[in-house]
């Protein structure tokens, strides 16, 4: 069960059910309205899980263990597409081993530039785009085998939607590192600023953290 995912609206309240369900201590069973009966949750043991704690309502998540797990590095997720993500999609596309192949550089820059998430779910989503397209290019005499190079994911998958920040060596101050962590990971900020008359008063505005202000006023 994805327990952040839990809501309320007009159609009830799941998080009410958990709340009375996972408190032992006041609860001994849980009654089903429906069936109108009791059942002995004693010796059951619930297991949830989540990509981030924050959306789980607070009386909830006190009454659970939580256990965090980190995401795959890179390294693991090439090593897991490499075992089983590319054969299983080049199975499913009806694409024989000999007819593609995939570099290293290629799936970690699909990892990198296209994907951002602590699991594989959305690389395999991407490697099976790439396996279409040779598919459709075999099938219609284009080539009889492809390796798929940084290139030519480029030319599949088109414009990378993540970019990883690089720090650029200037000779002037005006650069304040900040980092921003996610459900999907985390990813280095670079705050730029320059300098102008004024009178040396800054006013940030919108929807801006208390984090991302004060690295404004460090820079």
């Amino acid at each position: 069960m994805k327990i952040d995912k839990v809501g309320q609206d007009w159609r009830g309240d799941p998080s009410s059910a958990l709340l009375e369900a996972l408190d032992p201590a006041q609860n001994r069973a849980f009654r089903d309205h429906y069936l109108d009966v009791d059942f002995d949750l004693s010796d059951v043991m619930f297991i949830t899980t989540a990509n981030q704690l924050e959306t789980i309502p607070e009386p909830l998540r006190d009454r659970m263990e939580i256990i965090q797990l980190d995401g795959y590095t890179e390294h693991e997720k090439l090593r897991i597409a490499q075992a089983y993500l590319v054969p299983r999609q080049c199975q499913a596309n009806g694409l024989r081993p000999e007819e593609i192949t995939f570099t290293d550089e290629a799936l970690l820059k699909v990892a990198r530039d296209y994907t951002r998430e602590a699991g594989v779910r959305n690389l395999e989503r991407r490697i099976g785009a790439i396996c279409r397209k040779v598919a459709v290019q075999i099938t219609s005499h284009e080539a009889e085998q492809i390796e798929v190079t940084p290139g030519r994911v480029l030319e599949y998958l088109k414009h990378e939607p993540f970019v990883s920040e690089l720090h650029e060596r200037l000779s002037i101050p005006g650069i304040a590192t900040g980092l921003a962590v996610t459900a999907t990971g985390g990813d280095i900020l670079y705050i730029e600023v320059t300098r102008m008359q004024g009178k040396g008063n800054l006013t940030l505005t919108g929807q801006l953290g208390d984090v991302m202000r004060e690295s404004a006023q460090i820079a």
